[in-house]
């Protein structure tokens, strides 16, 4: 009998041992399921903050990136101010504009806050290029022509005179005034066709549109008879109307002219005319020949005509073309 008490006090024990078993099992699975979710809850909310303060910080980042626009940029440029670097860095990308690459590309030509740097030059150029701008295509164009000159490589030639064509056939005169300097040159058959009287006349057009560049090449035609009658008279009148809008060159070629052209040989004009080439393209060999013209003059009465024609002459705008 007592056995059975024992025996029932002892089923009665073990049943409450596993009712308590079973109790802590389902206290410590709800424990881990609410740790669990409490986890997936902390951990969303951890991402999702990660994630505004990217964003703002993305805002951030942008709102530190000054404003510049294309005019900021082209002024500063024109002012050779160091800052047009950076801006016109900032506006290309921002904007991708042909001409804020190609002013870049100028500015890394010529070394605006920044060492000089043909490389990066030549490839903002071929940016610019690529929307069909027509400055930055003549500008590779001759880049590739002067190439060809030193190297004589056929296929940097061709590109060369593509480019300007594509900018001719847009309108651009400097490009077309290559394009006919081109065709007017001999060591360029290969890669143009020559022809001398198509070159003097693509020019005489082009200087009646107000190319002085072409004014100039084409005193060269009649001077010395290039794809037209020598005329020596003509290409002085040309010369002299372009010392009227300034053109430096023209005033060296006149006196040269005076200097040593027997047909037209007056140290006075000759004189008169590189003192304001020598003032204009100031160099130590310039003024060093013009001085050399000054001891020629060995009447001080040429001398005094020669200056008092050079002060008259220097009342006009001389640029460094």
């Amino acid at each position: 009998m007592s056995e059975q008490v024992n025996y029932k006090n002892n089923n009665n024990k073990s049943c409450k041992r596993n009712s308590q078993n079973k109790s802590q099992y389902k206290v410590a699975s709800d424990f881990t399921n609410e740790s669990l979710w409490l986890f997936v809850f902390k951990f969303t909310l951890l991402i999702i903050g990660l994630a505004i303060v990217f964003e703002l910080e993305s805002h951030a980042d942008d709102n530190l990136t000054p404003s510049y626009t294309l005019n900021d940029c082209t002024k500063l440029y024109e002012q050779k101010d160091k800052e047009a670097l950076k801006v016109c860095r900032i506006v290309a990308d921002t904007t991708n504009d042909k001409l804020a690459y190609f002013t870049l590309a100028n500015i890394y030509y010529e070394g605006i806050g920044t060492a000089a740097n043909l490389s990066l030059y030549i490839g903002n150029l071929n940016k610019a290029a690529k929307f069909n701008y027509p400055p930055a295509l003549r500008e590779l164009g001759k880049i590739g022509l002067s190439y060809y000159y030193k190297n004589a490589v056929l296929a940097t030639g061709k590109d060369a005179i593509a480019h300007l064509e594509k900018a001719a056939k847009l309108g651009d005169i400097p490009a077309q005034f290559e394009l006919a300097k081109a065709k007017g040159t001999p060591a360029l058959n290969k890669i143009i066709p020559f022809d001398a009287q198509k070159a003097h006349e693509e020019l005489s057009a082009l200087y009646a549109k107000g190319s002085s560049d072409a004014g100039f090449y084409l005193s060269f035609d009649y001077y010395h008879g290039n794809g037209v009658k020598q005329d020596k008279q003509k290409a002085i009148m040309i010369l002299t109307e372009l010392t009227q809008q300034g053109y430096a060159k023209a005033f060296s070629s006149l006196s040269d002219i005076y200097f040593s052209d027997k047909e037209y040989i007056n140290l006075i004009q000759s004189y008169a005319y590189y003192y304001v080439f020598a003032n204009c393209q100031i160099s130590s060999k310039n003024f060093k020949k013009l001085e050399g013209i000054k001891k020629l003059l060995t009447d001080p009465s040429d001398l005094a005509k020669a200056q008092s024609l050079a002060k008259g002459l220097s009342s006009l705008k001389c640029t460094t073309r």
